[in-house]
């Protein structure tokens, strides 16, 4: 049986064709949003965290729209050229206002701001937190990691004037919650090990 929505100009569509538009509707708002962002929380950084999600969220009792819908907007701060405070509640705070207006339950909606809001793991390890909430963490800590991680470790060391280094050293202490996190994080975790190794081995 095809479950089916009713458009606010009066058209049923399929269910799933609806989730597929809005879905895409809200990439193109973050999209616009993070065009010019330069810190390295960019919208390639945000859809590299959608595609961990997806992985991490495969035969997982979950909540796709709200992974989805919380992952892309989890960086949203950097659609702003200054903010003050944690980029997580800035973030929850500025996308409010436009998942509000689509067709989210209410449950969905509070499940997508705690994820927002708790998603930044060097800050947040509350384990009484929803699934979706720890797969959207363990998805943007696997950006932090692998080759990926340690050309974005190094960006932030330069900028941060920090031992590049030593950030990917920190890099390593990066624990996971969900199986798929553990395990998709194991060669990434190999890979900035070797790196530091031959880094070096070069210089001594």
């Amino acid at each position: 049986m095809i479950n089916y929505h009713k458009t606010p100009n009066g058209f049923l569509i399929p269910k799933k064709s609806e989730d597929f538009l809005r879905i895409n509707k809200l990439k193109d708002i973050v999209k616009k949003g993070l065009d010019h962002e330069g810190s390295g929380h960019d919208f390639k950084h945000t859809m590299r965290v959608y595609n961990n999600a997806m992985k991490i969220a495969e035969g997982e009792n979950v909540d796709l729209d709200v992974i989805k819908t919380s992952v892309l907007f989890h960086d949203y701060a950097y659609s702003e050229k200054f903010f003050e405070g944690e980029h997580g509640d800035i973030s929850a705070k500025l996308a409010k206002p436009i998942i509000e207006k689509e067709n989210f339950a209410k449950e969905q909606v509070r499940k997508i701001l705690l994820s927002i809001e708790k998603h930044n793991f060097w800050q947040h390890n509350e384990s009484d937190v929803p699934i979706e909430t720890k797969i959207l963490r363990d998805a943007d800590r696997l950006d932090a990691i692998g080759y990926t991680g340690i050309l974005r470790a190094i960006s932030y060391a330069i900028n941060a004037k920090k031992n590049p280094i030593q950030s990917l050293k920190d890099q390593l202490t990066i624990s996971f919650e969900t199986k798929k996190g553990i395990e998709l994080s194991n060669e990434r975790f190999r890979v900035i090990r070797e790196f530091i190794q031959n880094i070096e081995s070069e210089f001594n």
